[in-house]
């Protein structure tokens, strides 16, 4: 990862107000970032093994989806290595939760997604009752072009439109990581 990329995301922890040793950075050679570095998801799943067996008392995880919102490979690898670590764990006291990746239109209409969302909630939630979906929406959409902005080494020309136009600025769902063992304990 770098010492640049390290320091960019220590910054990042202060600028949200983290205590310095709730912020925990993986510096590993096999989790070299690159669109054609394939990262191992069982290597992914055993680091998240670790932090528990350190003492880490997290109680949920935040990820991709299967699809990786972009489609990024590294993305795709975390999400099957966290699912793998809390199949692992088996426990219902940690949660998984993975972003919902959108289709293109979707991706790039920015504020317009919490409309669509909104209509999608009511016509599921007639025919359930219930939504599986967690929608976050943000009241401060300029964080995240500071907080991109912080990470200087990934903040090219095509990041900042993605910043500007994303839903992701505006607007973030997240489905709960369901798996075989959880699902007959419920």
């Amino acid at each position: 990862m770098g010492r640049i990329r390290i320091k960019e995301l220590e910054s990042v922890g202060r600028f949200l107000g983290l205590p310095s040793e709730n912020l925990v950075i993986i510096n590993d050679p096999q989790l070299e970032d690159g669109m054609h570095v394939s990262w191992d998801p069982q290597h992914i799943a055993n680091i998240i093994q670790r932090q528990f067996d350190g003492g880490n008392t997290f109680q949920a995880i935040f990820t991709f989806d299967e699809f990786g919102v972009s489609a990024h490979p590294n993305h795709i690898a975390v999400y099957r290595g966290v699912r793998l670590a809390l199949e692992k764990f088996d426990s219902a006291k940690v949660f998984g939760f993975a972003l919902k990746s959108t289709n293109l239109a979707r991706k790039y209409i920015g504020v317009l997604d919490v409309a669509i969302l909104r209509i999608q909630q009511i016509l599921s939630t007639k025919k359930s009752g219930l939504s599986d979906e967690l929608a976050m929406f943000t009241w401060r959409p300029w964080w995240n072009y500071q907080l991109m902005a912080i990470h200087a080494s990934q903040f090219v020309w095509y990041r900042r439109l993605f910043v500007i136009f994303s839903r992701y600025t505006y607007l973030n769902t997240f489905e709960e990581i369901r798996w075989r063992s959880k699902l007959n304990k419920k």
